[in-house]
């Protein structure tokens, strides 16, 4: 079982969103000068992440289940796409239940 902890990375979590930003922070800053792929490239990762887009502009509504499911995962652990069952550290389920209370944009 892994463990997250503040001073633990897991790259495959973050991977493709380092990508992502790399590609859209190189693009947008040499965009006038920039090889002649950079168009094809930033459009092709912004497709693939296309997702990760439309969730950023969804708002469910709070979900006493997945609360008490990352309240566990201190204890029990939660499992996460690609790397199995982990345990949470205790300050990371703390940010996580004060920032899913932050209802108002």
């Amino acid at each position: 079982m892994n463990i997250i902890n503040e001073g633990t990375t897991i790259e495959d979590l973050w991977t493709p969103y380092k990508e992502l930003v790399s590609v859209v922070e190189g693009y947008l800053a040499h965009e006038s000068g920039g090889a002649p792929y950079a168009v094809h490239t930033f459009e092709a990762v912004l497709r693939r992440h296309k997702q990760t887009f439309l969730s950023l502009l969804k708002y469910p509504p709070k979900n006493p289940t997945s609360r008490e499911e990352i309240k566990r995962g201190v204890t029990e652990g939660v499992n996460l796409p690609s790397v199995g069952r982990t345990l949470l550290s205790k300050e990371l389920v703390d940010e996580a239940i004060i920032i899913s209370g932050i209802t108002e944009i």
